[in-house]
């Protein structure tokens, strides 16, 4: 992990072979690594990250040292790492038991990314990288999405992008929404209720389970009247997804862990109710949905559904540990 980090460092700074410490490079291969210009917004946005919340973990951190950083916890709280990085100096930290056991709070944001705050702040001589110059056509961008802006993104901001990999889209996660006079949302069965109109930013139940952690303002969706039904995809497995194959570790007493399920729904007071195999497991309520269950070796159906007919399902199975 370590030389990886380093390697967008190296990327950043011109290096040629960046990640040579990581993987072996063709003979032939002369363009090896990423663009300057992609490496400049990965740092970029690493070193934006929110610092730890607790007081002690600011008073250890000079703010004026900017880094580039994440961690890292694994499941069960066996273990957990922290790797920043600036123009001069990369330090990775990994904190965990030689046992293997878990601990509570054991996690890289809480023990390991202080550790690495220490050190950074006795290094000598710290320094960012330079500013990148960016050449390019200037684009209009959506500041919820980060895609093209679209003709209903409330929020816009002009942006000089260099050549990219990849095209960009139009943002299309503006909606005009029919409102009440009361402040809910109109389905076409109430259209004789329509009060005014609103353009609101609205994501996916999968994408707006993570956007709401670091983005407190996001508003979503309004509620429905108990006269209108309710829309459709309002409520989403987060984990585990569609096929996916998983293996369930054991401790070191031999008891295999429980699979931890999430779900999400765009409702905050739903009920969800949960199915394996079409057999009843438990009812959670809220917004963010979790539960832990113990299924055997085989293929299963995870479904959810909620109070309102609104339903989710995904399939998975677990592999042996052998």
């Amino acid at each position: 992990m370590s030389r990886l980090y380093k390697g967008f460092a190296r990327n950043r700074m011109g290096y040629n072979f960046p990640f040579d410490d990581v993987v072996t490079k063709s003979h032939d291969d002369k363009s090896y690594g990423f663009s300057k210009e992609s490496m400049d917004v990965l740092i970029n946005v690493m070193s934006d990250l929110k610092r730890p919340r607790e007081e002690k973990f600011w008073q250890r951190f000079d703010r004026e040292n900017k880094i580039a950083w994440k961690t890292g916890t694994s499941y069960g709280h066996k273990d957990a790492w922290a790797i920043g990085f600036n123009s001069k100096y990369l330090v990775g930290i990994w904190v965990g038991n030689q046992n293997g056991e878990g601990r509570y709070n054991l996690t890289g944001i809480t023990k390991a990314a202080p550790v690495m705050f220490d050190i950074f702040n006795i290094l000598p001589e710290n320094s960012w990288f330079d500013v990148f110059q960016y050449k390019g056509n200037d684009v209009f961008i959506c500041k919820d999405s980060g895609c093209l802006a679209g003709k209903l993104c409330n929020h816009v901001e002009k942006k000089k992008y260099p050549f990219i990999s990849h095209k960009l889209t139009p943002c299309s996660y503006h909606k005009k929404i029919a409102v009440t006079k009361n402040g809910y949302r109109i389905t076409e069965n109430c259209n004789e209720n329509i009060d005014h109109y609103d353009t609101l930013f609205l994501l996916p139940p999968n994408m707006e389970y993570f956007y709401m952690k670091e983005h407190s303002d996001y508003q979503g969706l309004y509620a429905f009247p108990s006269t209108c039904d309710s829309i459709s995809s309002t409520i989403q497995i987060i984990y585990p997804e569609n096929d996916m194959k998983i293996f369930l570790p054991r401790e070191s007493k031999g008891q295999k862990n429980n699979l931890i399920c999430k779900a999400y729904s765009l409702n905050s007071n739903a009920k969800i109710f949960w199915f394996l195999d079409d057999d009843f497991i438990q009812e959670t309520k809220g917004n963010s949905h979790e539960i832990m269950i113990d299924p055997i070796k085989g293929n299963h159906e995870l479904k959810v559904v909620d109070n309102s007919g609104n339903y989710n399902s995904v399939f998975f199975s677990i592999i042996d540990d052998k």
